[in-house]
């Protein structure tokens, strides 16, 4: 095993020559040199990361058009993944209609379509929750959208985000919505690139992983 130079020696502080495994004088071992540690590869990326947020490194953060182009391919998935479920809950209200006697005013038609309205919207956002919320959490950090432009969201640290975080992040995009999505359309002048929803929750959209 070598050495390294510079030490004395245990039992007669004489000083160790390069490379030497024992004393010249009296011929004790020297211990051996104590073992470095790699340091992991992702623990120095997510060092990297998180100096880097700390500086403002605009080219880490996914501009605004990335970003929209990314929401733009989930919206479509979302809307695709959507259609069986409007088509299934339009055919249940017809079944429920077909078999209900409506009023002459027609107050039960009423109700009935307000009933509808509001279960399909909820069932609706509840879908589209559902996929960002699972695919930014327990995925990659990133939707397919965002797998498609090359980018993923991550806690101002460069980590992770927790299952809360995101959940808040995707609750609060109607807020980046109004009005006439002003929230969304600030991320192309901050400095780490955040809609309104990314400063509300502490998250930043970055560059990597596609």
């Amino acid at each position: 095993m070598v050495t390294p130079p510079g030490i004395a020696c245990p039992q007669c502080g004489t000083a160790r020559a390069p490379q030497a495994r024992f004393c010249a004088l009296c011929g004790t071992p020297f211990p051996p040199p104590p073992a470095v540690v790699a340091q992991p590869a992702w623990t120095a990326r997510s060092a990297d990361v998180a100096s880097a947020f700390g500086g403002h490194n605009a080219r880490l953060f996914a501009g605004f058009w990335r970003r929209a182009l990314a929401l733009l391919f989930d919206s479509i998935l979302v809307i695709i993944l959507l259609l069986p479920v409007h088509f299934l809950a339009r055919w249940i209200f017809d079944e429920a209609l077909s078999r209900t006697v409506l009023d002459p005013a027609g107050r039960t038609f009423d109700r009935m379509t307000t009933v509808f309205i509001l279960l399909d919207q909820t069932v609706k956002s509840g879908i589209g929750l559902a996929y960002f919320v699972l695919f930014e959490r327990f995925g990659q950090q990133r939707t397919i959208g965002k797998m498609m432009t090359g980018c993923r969201v991550a806690h101002k640290t460069g980590g992770r985000i927790g299952i809360l975080r995101v959940l808040g992040r995707n609750l609060l995009k109607p807020v980046s919505a109004l009005p006439c999505l002003l929230g969304f359309l600030i991320a192309a002048f901050m400095p780490q690139k955040q809609a309104l929803h990314d400063l509300l929750a502490g998250t930043r959209v970055v560059k990597g992983g596609r």
